[in-house]
């Protein structure tokens, strides 16, 4: 599951895609897993939401690959999780 804002009638994976963020959510016992449709080698802040406690974890930055796949890092428990990747801009 992704959502994200993007400018209108452009495509998530292209190479002209303005996708600025994705929430993603994990029930618990999901696999670790990417997201695809990112900005081409670029990087995203990432912060796990913990619903049980309504708070942010701040999970580092997390660099897209030259095709706009993000792979995500580890959960931080065994619980659900939310994911919050935000657009920090393009690495070189």
């Amino acid at each position: 599951m992704r959502h994200g804002s993007r400018t209108p009638g452009c495509p998530a994976n292209s190479e002209n895609s303005s996708l600025v963020y994705f929430l993603v959510y994990f029930e618990k016992g999901c696999p670790r897993s990417q997201v695809r449709g990112a900005r081409l080698n670029s990087s995203y802040r990432a912060e796990w939401f913990d619903p049980r406690a309504g708070t942010w974890v701040a999970a580092g930055s997390i660099r897209s690959s030259v095709i706009g796949i993000l792979v995500l890092p580890e959960f931080p428990g065994e619980n659900d999780w939310g994911l919050r990747l935000v657009y920090e801009g393009q690495t070189p």
